[in-house]
């Protein structure tokens, strides 16, 4: 294509959908004078929640239950990182959730089976509630059928008022 110097050019690039956590590498100029970009893709909430779909298929629709009704009840979802932040690493399968009201801001976590809790003056307060399973230092809900999610969603709402 022949253009003048002075018209711009534009150069699309399409990767489709990259993993959390992905780094590309665009070198742009001549070999002997790279000029490098790096563009990190950052997990995202729908990238986190598809996994923790695609982590366990069949239990898909409890987890977009439990997700509705977490958001319904005023949380804010926050994707999982990387413990180890490099190319390529593996991301956490869950998602934290936060509420203004939690002293804390953290109030539990939501992965393919369970939500958990593990702030320590939470813990007391759900640990003897319908479906609790107490492991110490958090206690977690099973949300592996309807009934599951009902009552993490209660314990949940017993937090956050």
């Amino acid at each position: 294509m022949n253009t003048p110097e002075n018209e711009p050019r534009h150069l699309h690039v399409h990767l489709g959908n990259l993993e959390p956590g992905v780094v590309v590498h665009l070198y742009l100029g001549d070999s002997e004078n790279k000029d490098s970009t790096e563009v990190t893709v950052e997990p995202t909430i729908e990238a986190n929640l598809k996994r923790l779909k695609d982590w366990d298929s069949a239990n898909a629709q409890n987890i977009q239950s439990a997700y509705d009704g977490l958001k319904a009840l005023g949380l804010t979802p926050y994707p999982a990182g990387s413990r180890n932040p490099r190319p390529g690493a593996y991301v956490q399968p869950y998602l934290r959730w936060t509420h203004p009201s939690h002293p804390s801001g953290s109030v539990g976590y939501l992965n393919a089976a369970t939500f958990s809790f593990a702030g320590k003056n939470d813990l007391p307060r759900v640990k003897r509630l319908d479906g609790a399973m107490d492991r110490g230092t958090e206690v977690r809900f099973s949300i592996t059928s309807p009934e599951g999610v009902k009552q993490a969603l209660a314990a949940v709402k017993l937090i956050v008022g």
